[in-house]
């Protein structure tokens, strides 16, 4: 088995540091480096630079000049970037420990406690030894990948190349990623790194790669509280779609990831007190979606295994995991279907302009849906990128929800600042759609969804 070298080397850092943590030990800071070498077997075939073509070159060193620029020139400039995760990494970078005041009493001032720890933990390994500016040239990296993956798995879904390097160059120089706000690239928010794994995940579940699909589920719920929502939506639609073992790969590790993860998040959002059990019904989650999504690919099974996992999500929403969070608040919502009605059509209609904003986004989202219609008028089938286009369109509605749902005092600035950054999220999905949909055609094949 293979995977691609960063969801391998943040694999093997996350598989590390969280049992340290729970443990009381701190991160040595070598730690990052070390994975890193140990990932490189895994990765043997992964390392060579896919060819991107004149335009498709010229376009990402033009956006890593800007993203590289951006993240390194200052600390972060933005609200969540500087005040949460930034800050939280400088007292990782300190002795690599949570048994610091700050982590360890309630009373001390914290706006991101209870904030998943890997993207300030790998940001406190590389300014350990790049220094507070230095270390941030961890974000280039990250978009670097994803603009690597996306080309890489066109190349091999057998794209064209100036179809890579279209694609290549758009995701480059979309403005979502690299103009210098809330969310973007060099911004310090952890929306690149979901961005990054979500990126990665479709990459996996287009070649079919268990291992690579599993690694990404794993990493979401450590990158954002909303990552749990991310690798549920993948996991159901890669089963609605009937892609054999890889659902069930990214179900075992997205359970892996929140059995760690869970746990440690209880203790930092109650310092000091009953932590409860409520975050062990969470690894049931990502269970559950596997089975709403078999449940769809499965006529026979359609009804019992549809209606079983919404009984077990609702359940799960009802007993208060992630309380502490916007996303544990939404959960408590559902559960007791406290729905704000009126607000639904101005909240859905934010979120879709904001998924076809002409400037932010552009043609990310609405090229590959397009294609896909013209496709299907032809009798194409999709293949694993209906998937995709499956995932896209869930997670505009989790969207929805999750604001809908969310606290009432926030959703004015969720309407505002957030919404775009939940969207933007995908943006490496909707590419990497886009081109796997005008490289391929086959006579179609009965689909369930």
């Amino acid at each position: 088995m293979s995977a691609p070298w960063l969801p391998a080397t943040l694999a093997l850092f996350a598989l590390i540091a969280h049992p340290l943590w729970l443990l009381g030990l701190p991160l040595p800071s070598w730690l990052l480096a070390a994975c890193g070498l140990a990932a490189l077997p895994l990765a043997r075939r992964e390392l060579r630079p896919p060819r991107l073509g004149v335009l498709g070159a010229s376009a990402l060193l033009l956006g890593l000049a800007a993203v590289t620029w951006g993240a390194c020139a200052t600390d972060s400039r933005v609200w969540d970037g500087f005040v949460a995760w930034g800050a939280t990494a400088k007292w990782l970078a300190l002795d690599g420990s949570l048994q610091q005041p700050v982590f360890t009493e309630g009373a001390t001032y914290l706006p991101s406690r209870g904030y998943p720890l890997l993207q300030p933990a790998l940001l406190a390994q590389t300014m350990t030894w790049l220094g507070p500016l230095g270390g941030r040239l961890l974000f280039p990296c990250l978009w670097l990948s994803m603009l690597l993956t996306v080309a890489r798995t066109l190349h091999a879904r057998g794209a064209p190349p100036r179809t890579v390097g279209l694609c290549v160059a758009a995701l480059a120089l979309l403005p979502a990623m690299t103009e210098g706000r809330e969310g973007a690239a060099d911004s310090g928010y952890a929306d690149l790194l979901v961005a990054v794994l979500l990126t990665h995940a479709a990459a996996a579940l287009l070649r079919d790669r268990r291992l690579a699909f599993a690694l990404a589920c794993l990493l979401l719920p450590m990158a954002k509280n909303e990552g749990l929502v991310h690798a549920s939506v993948l996991v159901a639609c890669a089963a609605a779609r009937g892609r054999g073992a890889v659902p069930i790969a990214g179900a075992i590790g997205a359970a892996v990831g929140l059995l760690l993860w869970a746990p440690l998040q209880a203790r930092l959002a109650a310092p000091g007190g009953a932590s409860g059990a409520a975050w062990l019904a969470l690894p049931l989650v990502p269970v559950a979606a596997l089975a709403f999504g078999a449940g769809l690919a499965r006529r026979r099974w359609r009804l019992p295994l549809a209606l079983g996992s919404l009984a077990v999500a609702g359940a799960i929403a009802a007993c208060g995991g992630f309380a502490a969070t916007a996303l544990g608040g939404a959960f408590a919502a559902l559960g007791r279907f406290d729905v704000p009605w009126s607000e639904l059509p101005r909240i859905a209609g934010r979120v879709f302009y904001e998924a076809i904003h002409p400037v932010k986004v552009g043609l990310t989202f609405l090229l590959p849906f397009v294609v896909a219609a013209w496709l299907r008028r032809r009798g194409v089938a999709l293949d694993g990128t209906g998937a995709l286009l499956a995932a896209i369109g869930v997670a505009l509605l989790a969207i929805v929800a999750f604001v809908a749902l969310g606290p009432v005092q926030l959703r004015s600035d969720f309407l505002r600042t957030g919404v775009d950054r939940y969207v933007a999220q995908w943006v490496g999905v909707g590419w990497l759609a886009a081109g796997a949909l005008l490289a391929h055609g086959r006579p179609a094949e009965p689909e369930l969804l």
